[in-house]
């Protein structure tokens, strides 16, 4: 799972930017990425199909090995060292991956001679833009002003969660010598290292929004939505300090003799809809609430007291498609992946001995020992599964928040509204020109705020 989360990860951003350039949202501009560090969604396709075709590779050779008793190699190894090589590959060809497709032809066409184009089989700067913005997300706020990537890396971060855990399973694992047993287990208590993990993305968006709060205008409504923003993160850090303090996996039901329970429970329902109304107004810009003005309720015959706010729809607004059924189903389906939380809170072991008292598992004997290694399968198998319906509903969010930002400028990363189409026929040098312009200008803007 550490090494499928983030091929699977890859596939969907391939889709995203293959349905951006479909519809000519310019993802590059808005995030200030040149074609050298990203080469658009054919090679990320071609890369993510690579890794997992290693992925799948690996996993016939680690199962002929542990099941069928079958070593290809004749080895003899230790069976764990399959999925470790396959760790080491695909971090590898993710962190330096082979260059452009683009690059390649250039290097060709201009007569390059066969040591250059070995110096190009790998491209270091593929990664640039996304370790800066790494960076940036760690120091703020510090690291000077967020940009619209910085924001992007750290949101994806916070669904990356379960992959940040299981590298410290896998390092664990294997720095403890628990892989050179007959019967290895990942059943150890590691302290506060997994909460400290778990609460770090949602940190780091913590301390964007407030950098952001830190740059925006005084008095400015941007100010007031950075401070809300910010409060949908601090919800998330209390219900996670809550689970790690309380040690709760699953809803007892007891909320007089634990009101910890109570109160952990109460933060998640109250995080999940505070997330989702903020993708749907904010993020995603399908909902408009607006305030009646003055002008309005003396024509309408309105009172002076309180003002209920006005909610429509913003599918009549130019979008990128026409129907709204997409839109529709990005409401329904979204709110599906925030409540996916409640899937992690079942009680896993009375799942495991209702699957054994109803025969479903008759090879396995009905000992503490096979009660608990089922339940131990039963819990990261719901694990895989959530991870999975996070990282899609995660794809289909980004897509949403790059046409928004796109057509709206909503977030005001940009100083003007309107950003140039994406069209793959621009040089590195006009886009770079293009970047260098926007920025300056925002900083500018900052400065005389």
């Amino acid at each position: 799972r550490l090494t499928a989360i983030p091929i699977l990860w890859l596939w969907c951003w391939a889709g995203v930017t293959r349905a951006c350039t479909a519809h000519y949202v310019n993802y590059r501009f808005i995030m200030e990425v040149s074609r050298s560090e990203e080469a658009g969604w054919r090679w990320n396709a071609a890369l993510a199909a690579t890794l997992t075709a290693a992925w799948l590779a690996c996993f016939a050779l680690f199962s002929a090995r542990v099941r069928f008793g079958v070593d290809p190699f004749g080895f003899h190894s230790v069976p764990a060292y399959y999925p470790l090589a396959l760790v080491v590959f695909v971090l590898s060809l993710l962190a330096v991956p082979p260059s452009s497709i683009f690059a390649a032809r250039d290097v060709a066409r201009k007569g390059a001679s066969l040591p250059a184009r070995a110096a190009r089989l790998f491209n270091p700067r593929a990664r640039a833009s996304l370790l800066r913005s790494i960076a940036h997300s760690v120091a703020a706020p510090f690291g000077g002003p967020v940009r619209f990537r910085d924001n992007l890396v750290a949101d994806v971060a916070c669904s990356l969660v379960r992959c940040l855990v299981d590298f410290l399973t896998t390092l664990w694992f294997f720095t403890a010598g628990e892989y050179e047993k007959a019967r290895p287990s990942i059943r150890r208590d590691r302290g506060p290292t997994s909460p400290i993990l778990t609460c770090l993305p949602y940190w780091f968006r913590l301390q964007q929004c407030v950098r952001r709060f830190y740059d925006a205008k005084r008095g400015s409504r941007e100010r007031v939505e950075h401070v809300v923003n910010a409060g949908k993160y601090v919800v998330s850090l209390v219900a996670i300090c809550l689970a790690s303090a309380g040690g709760y996996v699953q809803i007892r039901g007891r909320f007089r003799e634990d009101p910890g329970e109570l109160a952990w429970v109460f933060f998640l329902v109250l995080g999940t809809a505070y997330a989702y109304l903020w993708d749907v107004v904010m993020d995603w810009g399908l909902v408009e609430i607006t305030m009646p003005d003055a002008r309005s309720e003396k024509r309408t015959g309105g009172t002076r007291g309180w003002r209920l706010p006005v909610v429509r729809w913003a599918f009549t607004r130019e979008r990128v498609f026409r129907g709204k059924t997409f839109y529709a189903w990005a409401l329904i389906s979204n709110l599906a992946g925030r409540l996916a939380w409640a899937v992690t809170v079942t009680p896993h072991g009375v799942g495991a001995a209702f699957l054994l008292r109803l025969g479903f598992a008759p090879g396995v004997e009905r000992t503490p020992g096979a009660l608990l290694a089922l339940d131990d399968l039963a819990s990261e198998s719901v694990g895989t599964f959530v991870a999975v319906l996070e990282l899609l509903r995660r794809a289909q969010w980004t897509f949403l928040r790059l046409e928004n930002e796109y057509l709206n400028n909503a977030a005001r990363y940009r100083s003007v509204v309107a950003a140039p189409m994406l069209l793959d026929d621009v040089g590195s040098s006009s886009w770079d020109q293009e970047w260098r312009f926007e920025r300056e200008e925002s900083e500018k803007n900052v400065k005389t705020g």
